[in-house]
């Protein structure tokens, strides 16, 4: 869907990301990281990259592989990462159906077959598996070089608290305006741009929250 009066929000997101350097892609993650890399985007939502890694290290040393993580019980994750994680509660849900929705396609923890499909495709599978916006975009992006914009939660109400979205645009609206008009070769670049004007302004959205 179009995020309502798109048309003016243009200039002012074209605005806040002038003079964004074109970065070099990274390299990407070889097929056997990519449910790490799916793990971690999942972990990251409305979370610095500090805690993200913490959590993921403290769930590759609590569990022997990501099929335990699979038949584990949410608290267990929870219990795990510990309370200081954002949303960890309904992420360690998450992370449970998504590692499960897997393995009932192809009864492995693999994602190396979704390589296969078309750009779409992928985004339409992952979202089906039950990732949220945020980590779809980001395991897009990173191992399938789609063109996506990750946003979470933070993101979206920075947005719209700065006026530079339509009021009440959801995150998947608000994503596909983003992926809309910023340029492919822009993407990673601007993702790393969103993440720090998350965290410059994380005190002023607590406030507002």
């Amino acid at each position: 869907t179009l995020m309502k009066n798109a048309k003016s929000y243009e200039p002012k997101i074209k605005k806040l990301l002038a003079g964004l350097k074109k970065l070099a892609p990274p390299a990407r993650p070889e097929p056997e990281q990519y449910v790490r890399v799916l793990v971690h985007s999942i972990l990251h939502a409305d979370a610095t990259g500090r805690q993200a890694d913490n959590a993921l290290s403290a769930l590759e040393t609590g569990f022997v592989d990501f099929n335990e993580l699979r038949v584990t019980q949410p608290k267990e994750i929870v219990e795990c990462i510990g309370e200081d994680l954002p949303d960890i509660r309904r992420k360690a849900d998450v992370l449970v159906a998504v590692l499960n929705g897997l393995f009932s396609r192809v009864a492995d923890i693999k994602m190396e077959h979704l390589g296969q499909l078309g750009k779409r495709d992928i985004r339409r599978h992952l979202r089906e598996l039950g990732c949220p916006p945020f980590a779809e975009a980001m395991v897009s992006m990173k191992c399938y070089d789609v063109h996506a914009i990750p946003v979470d939660d933070s993101l979206r109400d920075l947005l719209e608290m700065n006026e530079q979205i339509h009021p009440g645009a959801d995150m998947l609206d608000t994503q596909a305006f983003l992926e809309r008009i910023i340029p492919q070769k822009n993407g990673l670049a601007a993702h790393g741009f969103f993440r720090q004007y998350v965290a410059r302004n994380a005190a002023v959205l607590q406030r507002k929250r």
